[in-house]
């Protein structure tokens, strides 16, 4: 198919259901709450080996998350379901901090909590 630059050019754009949709949206809102993104900003990422990283990110942050989700008074299949999405969004954090630091940031400090209020998640991760 042969697009003039007028056209819109196609773009891939997953669908989801409502019942795909509302776990996600809450596994980003407990991500997004002020004590997790202050755990983030405290989150030692310099120093480390990454899969070090790995293991103390899931320590102190991933888990507090999957507890917040333990606590949801909801069926357990959709809090297992909700555990599963829980880990690939958070390990997008560190991508996105990384990202921001190198090509957005003047100074190599870290960032502050007013920018990981920023923080969104897209069809394409963080």
């Amino acid at each position: 198919m042969l697009l003039t630059p007028m056209e819109k050019q196609p773009c891939f754009v997953p669908k989801l259901s409502l019942e795909e949709m509302a776990p996600r949206k809450s596994v980003v809102y407990f991500w997004s709450e002020a004590d997790t993104l202050a755990l983030i900003e405290k989150f030692p990422f310099k120093g480390h080996f990454w899969s070090d990283i790995n293991k103390i990110w899931q320590e102190k942050v991933e888990d507090k998350v999957k507890d917040k989700i333990s606590k949801l008074v909801f069926p357990e299949s959709l809090k297992r379901r909700m555990n599963l999405i829980a880990k690939p969004v958070g390990l997008q954090i560190p991508e996105w901090k990384k990202f921001m630091e190198q090509c957005l940031c003047d100074s190599r400090e870290s960032l502050d909590m007013h920018l990981l209020k920023e923080l969104c998640w897209t069809s394409a991760g963080a």
